[in-house]
């Protein structure tokens, strides 16, 4: 191999190393989140059930398995969503009575929450509740887990409403 194919391969290599160490970088959340930040997520998780996107929603949960969400494991949460999604027709969340408390490494974000399925000319609320969202800052995998960062993600969840555990069975 030539020397100036040496010098290219390493210099290829060390630009690489240097992107991935500024991915890195801009991946990590910030040390403290706002009310607005939270909200967004809240945006970003409505647009998922509008999508009945069940990977956009398990992204904003914390990747432990130690967390619960209305009385179920992540796992349990993940597969209730994507039964209840498979048996709607287009869901419409609204969010009233938006609260937040914020601090450094721990929040919590509470919310009125009602779905409206519409299915066949026809309209219903499935869901209808109150939420309280713990969020904290944790360790999230990234490039295929290669590499850890930290960002803000909901480690527990409570609701007044119905038991999720029954949705989408017919």
């Amino acid at each position: 191999m030539k020397k100036s194919s040496v010098i290219a391969l390493g210099a290829v290599g060390l630009l690489s190393v240097l992107l991935v160490i500024t991915y890195l970088g801009t991946r990590s959340g910030p040390e403290q989140i706002t009310k607005e930040e939270a909200v967004a997520m809240l945006d970003t998780m409505k647009s998922a059930v509008e999508k009945k996107s069940v990977g956009v929603i398990m992204d904003a949960i914390a990747p432990s398995a130690d967390g619960k969400y209305a009385d179920m494991t992540r796992e349990q949460l993940r597969m209730t969503l994507a039964r209840a999604f498979q048996g709607s027709g287009d869901l419409t969340p609204d969010f009233k009575k938006i609260t937040f408390d914020g601090g450094n490494q721990a929040a919590t974000l509470s919310f009125d929450i009602s779905v409206k399925n519409t299915q066949g000319g026809m309209s219903a609320d499935d869901y209808k509740g109150h939420i309280t969202l713990y969020l904290k800052r944790v360790e999230v995998p990234c490039l295929l887990g290669a590499f850890k960062a930290m960002d803000w993600r909901i480690t527990k969840a409570e609701s007044t409403g119905p038991n999720l555990s029954t949705f989408g069975e017919f």
